[in-house]
């Protein structure tokens, strides 16, 4: 029965992986500080730990001084020993924190205080041991987010329903409490733009198995978008939300309803807390060159993100004729499956201009970017002006 419980919450666990927005995925090899892949806060990222010897290292930056609160997740096991390690070091490699997970539970959670602008890397292991339960599990996917944590928000208790709920920011940390089996807490949370949102929730574990209470995401009519169950050994669960413009939504958050441990938990207080991630924005600017009487001159280009992002953003560019004519003003070009790195900000597009001393008016063409992944798009569309020097 034990197992087969563990089991139905291993089932679960995966759920909000397929409900999940645009993750990251560990991209190896990433062994020590020198390698680490950057995670931005609250951008969930699946990693997977291949070897006992294998080592996952992230970079994180802090953009305020504070907290933030590291959620690891794992597929639980019925056993009892060490499934994986999560450290926080300094870029020099010192020790920071540290917490371990263990196989039978779902979530390992913990925070650590932050320094406004230092760089902190979070260091994930397999376990250490010789057993052959160690060794069968360690190579099973992991979930691992950084949230920075913001200024506490206390609920208000009159927050039943969507016309009283708590107004409350995308990133929010909210202290609340179910006073009540029947008590539902209700926060309003208005979405700014194009982004992919996260709220978690963390109640009091305890060693019994049974559904705690539930989180869901609603829209604003009050119509479900998401939900998961919170269980009481680890007392944690997690909605996302993608969304491409801005979003009025609701969180509701409803405590168990039935059984005995139910009656004795229900009261328990309970923290959430919120994450909205705007997505980049990407924008390509004019370009004007001067044609010259012979040979040929470049007219670069340059596709820009309005923000760095932790994940690869990939579009098609091409030229398209205008007034001027590809072939004999300039050389066309058309890149698909083009990429701005995990880091980078932008990249250049270079068109050939072909000289001539043909007296003739000022001539163009656009440059268009479609299919990106990655990013919203502010402008696709770029002109190129020929510049007649005739």
């Amino acid at each position: 029965m034990k197992r087969l419980a563990f089991a139905i919450i291993g089932v679960m666990l995966m759920i909000p992986y397929l409900q999940a927005y645009g993750m990251d995925y560990e991209v190896e090899p990433n062994n020590d500080l020198t390698d680490a892949m950057p995670i931005a806060s609250g951008k969930s990222l699946q990693g997977n730990i291949g070897s006992v010897s294998d080592l996952d290292n992230f970079k994180f930056v802090a953009k305020k001084s504070g907290s933030v609160r590291v959620l690891f997740r794992r597929p639980p096991r019925p056993y009892v020993f060490n499934i994986a390690t999560i450290r926080v070091l300094n870029a020099a490699g010192d020790e920071l924190a540290s917490v371990d997970a263990y196989a039978p539970r779902v979530y390992t959670t913990f925070d650590f205080g932050t320094s406004a602008g230092t760089t902190y890397y979070l260091e994930v292991s397999g376990c250490q041991q010789t057993s052959s339960e160690c060794q069968n599990q360690r190579s099973e996917a992991y979930e691992l987010i950084a949230v920075q944590l913001p200024s506490p928000f206390f609920e208000s208790e009159q927050n039943d329903s969507l016309e009283t709920a708590d107004a409350i920011p995308p990133n929010a940390w909210v202290f609340a409490q179910h006073s009540a089996k029947t008590d539902v807490d209700i926060f309003r949370v208005n979405l700014p733009g194009a982004g992919n949102f996260m709220a978690q929730i963390t109640r009091p574990s305890d060693p019994y198995i049974y559904s705690l209470s539930n989180i869901a995401l609603l829209d604003a009519n009050g119509s479900l978008l998401n939900s998961d169950d919170v269980y009481a050994p680890d007392g944690q669960g997690r909605v996302v939300l993608g969304t491409t413009e801005p979003k009025l939504v609701y969180l509701r958050i409803t405590s168990c309803a039935q059984g005995s441990q139910c009656d004795i938990t229900f009261s328990n207080p309970y923290q959430v807390t919120t994450s909205f991630q705007a997505l980049a924005e990407l924008s390509i600017a004019n370009v004007s060159v001067t044609e010259g009487n012979s040979g040929t001159k470049l007219a670069k280009f340059t596709v820009k993100l309005s923000q760095a992002t932790t994940s690869e953003v990939t579009y098609d560019i091409a030229t398209v004729d205008r007034t001027a004519t590809a072939g004999s003003d300039y050389v066309a070009s058309s890149l698909p499956g083009q990429s701005i790195a995990p880091g980078a900000t932008s990249k250049t597009f270079t068109v050939t201009i072909n000289g001539d001393t043909t007296v003739e008016v000022n001539e163009t063409f656009l440059v268009k970017v479609t299919k990106v992944v990655g990013a919203t798009v502010a402008r696709g569309q770029a002109t190129g002006t020929i510049v007649n020097d005739d």
